[in-house]
């Protein structure tokens, strides 16, 4: 296979894919461009971890978190009361 022909057979995969799968394709990739290749690891964890891990980094990317400082003074204020 061509490098062309096999970067189309991917763009074809890619394309049918849905937003917990794209998401592990885009951490594979990831992986691969910073030489961190990890891979093993994330294989072995099951599938239902890796789509919640997935599905956290989504909430994260889209802005649904508590930032530290917050969940830090919550804490104290639980520990205070104690």
């Amino acid at each position: 296979m061509t490098t062309l022909e096999i970067k189309s057979d991917l763009q074809k995969r890619i394309n049918s894919l849905g937003r917990n799968k794209l998401n592990e394709v885009k951490g594979y990739l990831e992986n691969l461009e910073q030489e961190d290749v990890e891979l093993i690891d994330w294989l072995n964890l099951s599938i239902e971890h890796r789509n919640r891990m997935n599905e956290s980094i989504a909430q994260l990317d889209a802005g649904r978190f508590t930032p530290h400082d917050k969940v830090m003074k919550e804490l104290r204020k639980i520990v205070k009361n104690a």
